[in-house]
């Protein structure tokens, strides 16, 4: 448990009769390692301190949630259509991500991060 950043279960035995499992979540930690995995990808890693903290969070988005659409990045991070369609545009542009979709246009287009 300890390699990934987590504390030791407990188990508590209740009257003999059933079991307590505690599971302890570290977030610190797992978003520690979340942006690490990351971070791992020299493309992204060679311009990350270049990005804007928007430009980060969106690719942090896309890197967890895998293939992404515009709309779903607006609910997570609260800001307008037009915001995030300037940041996925930034980060294409910058050959870190990539989408998939019939056109530009495309309601059901969805953003990934580009492989090496």
């Amino acid at each position: 448990m300890s390699g990934f950043f987590l504390e030791d279960p407990i188990y508590i035995e209740e009257k003999g009769v059933s079991l307590k499992l505690i599971l302890k979540n570290n977030i610190v930690m797992r978003s520690k390692r979340k942006n690490e995995l990351l971070l791992k990808n020299t493309k992204i890693n060679s311009v990350w301190n270049n990005l804007n903290a928007m430009e980060q969070k969106v690719l942090q988005i896309i890197f967890d949630k895998g293939d992404v659409k515009p709309s779903q990045i607006c609910e997570i991070i609260n800001r307008d259509k037009r915001t995030v369609q300037r940041v996925l545009k930034s980060l294409v542009e910058n050959n870190l991500i990539e989408w998939f979709g019939t056109s530009i246009k495309d309601p059901k287009k969805v953003y990934r991060i580009k492989n090496d």
